[in-house]
């Protein structure tokens, strides 16, 4: 067993030394390969450094060409990107819509299930009136009485209407001959050739005055007025149907004066038209 063990010892020994040089030339084989190798690519011809500068060229367009490709590329993802988040708010958009239509049809169809109740209602009713025909036969009957009554409350309504507008009309005449004999007995103790106010207004603008009643033939109108240096009056007389009568123009070159107008008994206004100017007009009537 010892001199076993010593033989395979002495092997191991031999077999790890060639190993060992042939470690080391293999290693030297190589060093001297590269060293070789350089002095051979060193003395190269300048042709072959040509091809492998022009391959390098070669490559560096194409790499040129794909970086330009690639840039592209990126361009158009960013373009679909942009365009993917419109149509995703689009999209979004859609949805939020459909939801608000979802929500409408719900509650329609709510509604529709009520009116459907109401439906089945009715016709349940319809059914037990149907059930008995003496009542339906009464409902009728009842029906054709309430149309009647209906027709002639309409008449009576329609009757009343009419006489509402008479008795109206009637009290409108009424209130216009009261006012008249109100004017009138003012004017009932005045001697005849008398002249009576009517109405008097004092301003210093423009001024359209309200309906005033004639109980004569003839009227007075007085005017006093104070002026400035740059001013203009005149007086306008219409009637109540907005007709002209009579005018009295450039009054301010008489600040104080009268002039007179011939009209059938009736209502009529004045229009007061001014300009730096203070007035105060009276309307006078005389009974001949």
């Amino acid at each position: 067993m010892e001199y076993n063990s010593s033989t395979e010892k002495s092997k191991t020994n031999f077999l790890a030394l060639v190993r060992g040089i042939d470690t080391k030339s293999i290693m030297v084989g190589i060093i001297i390969g590269l060293i070789v190798g350089g002095i051979v690519g060193f003395v190269a011809p300048s042709s072959h450094i040509k091809n492998l500068n022009s391959q390098i060229e070669e490559l560096n367009t194409d790499v040129s060409s794909l970086e330009a490709q690639t840039t592209q590329l990126q361009q158009e993802v960013e373009t679909l990107q942009g365009e993917t988040n419109t149509l995703q708010t689009t999209l979004q958009t859609r949805v939020n819509e459909v939801e608000v239509k979802n929500t409408e049809i719900n509650g329609l169809n709510e509604q529709v299930q009520q009116l459907q109740g109401q439906i089945n209602q009715l016709n349940t009713q319809l059914i037990e009136l149907n059930a008995t025909s003496v009542s339906f036969s009464k409902y009728n009957q009842l029906e054709e009485n309430y149309e009647e009554l209906l027709s002639s409350y309409h008449i009576t309504l329609s009757d009343n209407a009419k006489k509402q507008e008479k008795i109206q009309e009637f009290n409108n005449i009424i209130k216009e001959l009261e006012d008249k004999i109100d004017i009138l007995q003012e004017f009932y103790n005045v001697p005849p050739g008398t002249w009576k106010t009517i109405k008097s207004w004092t301003g210093s603008i423009d001024m359209t005055t309200e309906l005033f009643y004639v109980p004569s033939n003839q009227i007075k109108v007085t005017w006093n007025l104070d002026v400035e240096k740059y001013s203009s009056c005149s007086i306008w007389l219409y009637d109540e149907q907005n007709e002209y009568i009579a005018s009295w123009i450039s009054i301010h070159e008489q600040p104080e004066g009268e002039t007179y107008a011939h009209v059938t008994p009736g209502y009529y206004y004045l229009e007061i038209d001014v300009l730096n100017v203070d007035y105060y007009v009276t309307v006078e009537t005389m009974f001949e």
